[in-house]
């Protein structure tokens, strides 16, 4: 999960936002109180809201264990609220996630067209910005003109300089 946890966390945020669930995710829309007093009297009754809360939180921990991997599962099958599984995804993946990208700028500075043809080192870079946008981290056309310019090398050094 570590390797695609970004392009993972926004296509379920996405489908969550889609059926205004997300609040319950992020926990910008907390539980209602169980029991609620009917006006004019001084019994409470149950809270259909609280019930609806929970059935939501109930289906978002449900669709999150059933789309990560056991060992995954094993980390947040403790967890009573879909936020909770939530912050504990965050906070074991969202590290390995910044390294990757990291790792990927890295690997993205250090590439260079060498022996390989123009459409196999423009290729190569494609693929490294879109890993990068898929993560959450785009680059800007001009971020991306800057890197396959500085790897083209001496062959290529009039037209880097005309661009």
């Amino acid at each position: 999960m570590a390797d695609n946890y970004a392009s993972w966390r926004a296509q379920f945020t996405n489908l969550l936002f889609g059926y205004d669930l997300l609040g319950c995710l992020n926990g910008t829309t907390l539980c209602p109180p169980e029991t609620i007093l009917q006006s004019g009297s001084t019994t409470p009754i149950s809270n259909p809201e609280c019930k609806l809360w929970k059935r939501h939180n109930d289906y978002i921990l449900h669709a999150i264990l059933a789309l990560v991997t056991w060992a995954v599962a094993s980390l947040i099958s403790s967890t009573t609220t879909s936020h909770e599984a939530w912050q504990k995804l965050e906070i074991t993946f969202a590290n390995q996630s910044r390294t990757k990208m990291l790792s990927l700028h890295n690997i993205l500075m250090k590439t260079t067209k060498g022996s390989q043809s123009i459409v196999e080192y423009t290729q190569t870079i494609k693929i490294i910005t879109d890993d990068l946008a898929l993560m959450g981290y785009p680059l800007s056309e001009d971020e991306i003109i800057l890197h396959v310019l500085n790897g083209l090398g001496n062959d290529f050094k009039e037209i880097s300089a005309a661009i």
